[in-house]
């Protein structure tokens, strides 16, 4: 039923620049490309917007990625929606386990708040789930605010380095890097025998480095993320990057 909605809503459409933050977080819900957004104390309307483009082609193109995504914005935010949502779950846990309500809403925030996890790096990809197993309103994709004001440097001096692989300098870097690992999640590519033989292979041959980046030689995860944001942010991607980009769409078209 999401993507059904998504695509009818914004099949023909491009992601529109807004001039504040709250504009593009409302125009991202109008569309449905989330539920909620929230950019905090981001200002940065060039950020905002190379961000919400990127999310919007990203939803567009893969629809599905819609299940997980419910929020985009700041790390903060998101982590503040998300301990208000287990703690109203846990409140209704610990009320059926004998607790008053008001000894049942102090335990639970104080579990929520120690449950969550503290804002750290530029970006990051959190799909919290709650008892039940279904995901919160929160799960998504979530930049750091207080990361904004290094934002356009430490892009460029990452991706110059080689640490990051080649791609476009800007935001939408982190935010391709970050939809390759929802794109991981969704399609359970950890365990596509193809990713995997060459994961195994460059790591064994110590080609990862130079072939993809220092980033993605950390773990596979990392390397499904990073050969994603090359495909998706050069204009010629390396042969690693087009070779895991073009076997992620393969995996993506079966489950259509």
């Amino acid at each position: 039923m999401v993507e059904s909605s998504v695509n009818d809503k914004i099949a023909n459409m491009n992601y529109i620049g807004q001039k504040t933050p709250k504009e593009a977080a409302d125009f991202l819900i109008k569309h449905d490309i989330v539920d909620h957004a929230d950019f905090g104390k981001i200002t940065d309307m060039e950020l905002i917007n190379d961000w919400s483009a990127a999310l919007f082609d990203s939803i567009q193109k893969y629809p599905k990625l819609r299940e997980s995504m419910r929020f985009t914005g700041a790390m903060q935010s998101q982590v503040d929606m998300a301990v208000k949502s287990l703690a109203d779950d846990l409140v209704d846990y610990y009320k059926s386990n004998g607790y008053s309500e008001r000894e049942a809403i102090k335990i639970a925030m104080k579990e929520a708040i120690e449950s969550a996890p503290k804002a750290d790096g530029m970006a990051w990809t959190w799909n919290p789930r709650g008892s039940n197993g279904e995901y919160y309103n929160a799960g998504g994709i979530a930049f750091n605010e207080s990361r904004e004001g290094i934002c356009s440097n430490y892009i460029k001096e990452e991706i110059e380095s080689g640490f990051w692989a080649k791609a476009k300098k800007d935001v939408s870097y982190i935010i391709n890097h970050e939809i390759g690992h929802q794109l991981d999640h969704l399609l359970n590519l950890q365990s596509d025998t193809e990713i995997v033989s060459l994961y195994k292979h460059l790591k064994t041959n110590n080609k990862i480095i130079n072939g993809v980046s220092g980033y993605a030689n950390t773990d596979i995860e990392e390397f499904i993320a990073e050969c994603w944001a090359e495909f998706k942010g050069s204009k010629n991607p390396r042969k690693y990057a087009k070779f895991v980009g073009e076997r992620i769409i393969e995996r993506y078209n079966e489950i259509n």
